[in-house]
């Protein structure tokens, strides 16, 4: 019997093209992960600019509402008072402390969207009695 050797055209022989299942699916994974952590970075940026936004508010109605106290010094004070201002309406809570100073006292106050758990704003002030 012959043997027969074969013999491979090594040029003949095409290279292998595209990914295999385990590339494409590791390839996926990163971008699933990276999409998620996009995800929640935006949401975080989103959650941050809508509380800046709330603070600034409120410090412009706290502001307000300080200079309208120092201008009526010597006439009854609401201690609790709702303010409407840019389509949402703010509770503010005043207190009122003394200071060691005669007749002055120390004005806080409280600001915070209708209903919210927490004060958006605090302002402090020192006015006469």
């Amino acid at each position: 019997m012959k043997d027969y050797v074969l013999k491979y055209n090594l040029k003949s022989v095409a290279p292998q093209q595209g990914f295999s299942l385990i590339e494409v699916m590791i390839a996926l994974l990163v971008v699933a992960v990276s999409l998620a952590a996009l995800s929640q970075t935006l949401a975080t940026l989103t959650h941050q600019q809508a509380s800046l936004t709330e603070r600034a508010y409120a410090g412009w109605v706290a502001q307000n509402r300080l200079v309208e106290i120092q201008a009526s010094v010597g006439s009854e004070i609401e201690r609790q008072q709702e303010v409407e201002l840019l389509g949402v309406t703010w509770q503010t809570e005043l207190q009122f402390d003394s200071t060691p100073i005669p007749g002055m006292v120390r004005a806080t106050l409280l600001v915070e969207v209708k209903g919210a758990a927490n004060p958006a704003a605090r302002l402090v002030t020192v006015v006469g009695e």
